[in-house]
């Protein structure tokens, strides 16, 4: 599934206070995924991500420059693993790697 689509329930879900509603849209979007990206999909739509803490932060991503993509392309499974890849930059370089990772991400 395209992580856009998965932004886009979230979305809705925020967007209504009916608990019905919810469940719904949780339940189609959960239908709709292969079996090894649910545990990926269900840990972002709860706001967490596999690897717990990644180094990157709100203030790092504002001074990445970037611009989005014409067209959504990215998979879960792709974005969990460029989660994958910050969370094991570490060390001498790693501030660039992670920059360069994050500028990819975008």
């Amino acid at each position: 599934m395209l992580f856009n689509e998965l932004i886009a329930t979230s979305d809705a879900v925020s967007r209504t206070s009916r608990r019905q509603q919810k469940t719904r849209l949780l339940a189609e979007c959960m239908r709709r995924l292969p079996c090894e990206e649910i545990p990926i999909a269900t840990n972002y739509l709860s706001g967490a991500i596999r690897q717990g803490r990644i180094g990157i932060g709100v203030a790092k991503i504002f001074r990445t420059h970037h611009e989005a993509a014409a067209l959504p392309s990215l998979t879960i499974v792709e974005v969990d693993q460029a989660f994958e890849e910050l969370a094991a930059s570490t060390g001498t370089g790693s501030t660039t790697r992670r920059a360069a990772l994050l500028k990819e991400l975008f």
